[in-house]
């Protein structure tokens, strides 16, 4: 699924990035829970794999951890100024969790696996209506990260509280999420 396939790759990706730093910095500071319109919730989180770009030197790094955000290499990348390209991501939605790669520059999802099927659910089209679940559920997460991004909060309040937290992201006792 590439969700920017129509646009150059490059002249988005930042928009990528952020949107994967965002979802990093709500899940520790905000407890990572995404109201929906129609009254459901997401729960989204990194875990496991994190991968960062230096731009000035297009330098890459992985990082693989189980809680690898709270990783002393996580914290040193993000504090640096490299760019998350791509993650792990765990998303909830009731009893529901699915676990997928996320590409910054495309928004690809990648290595998805699904929740389990429900008794009785047909294989092919159990499989095929889960794998549609997990792009709905990513594609709602970037809608409400887009309508952030563009409000004016995004300057006054959104971006000094992310830069505070990148800054001391790792540096700090972890306090629980406002």
């Amino acid at each position: 699924m590439n969700r920017l396939q129509s646009a150059p790759t490059d002249a988005y990706r930042f928009l990528g990035e952020e949107f994967l730093t965002w979802l990093w910095y709500r899940a520790e500071e905000h407890g990572g829970v995404y109201p929906l319109p129609d009254g459901r919730e997401i729960g989204a989180a990194l875990d496991r794999h994190l991968e960062f770009r230096d731009d000035l030197s297009d330098a890459r790094l992985s990082v693989r951890a189980l809680g690898v955000t709270r990783s002393a290499e996580a914290s040193a990348a993000l504090r640096t100024g490299k760019r998350l390209t791509r993650a792990h991501l765990l998303l909830g939605e009731g009893e529901h969790v699915y676990e997928m790669t996320l590409d910054a520059a495309t928004l690809d999802l990648g290595t998805l696996k699904p929740p389990p099927r429900e008794a009785g659910d047909q294989e092919i089209e159990s499989d095929i209506l889960r794998v549609i679940g997990a792009g709905e559920l990513v594609d709602q997460l970037y809608q409400i990260f887009l309508e952030a991004r563009l409000s004016p909060e995004w300057n006054t309040t959104v971006l000094p509280d992310m830069r505070r937290w990148v800054s001391t992201h790792g540096t700090t006792p972890k306090s629980p999420p406002r």
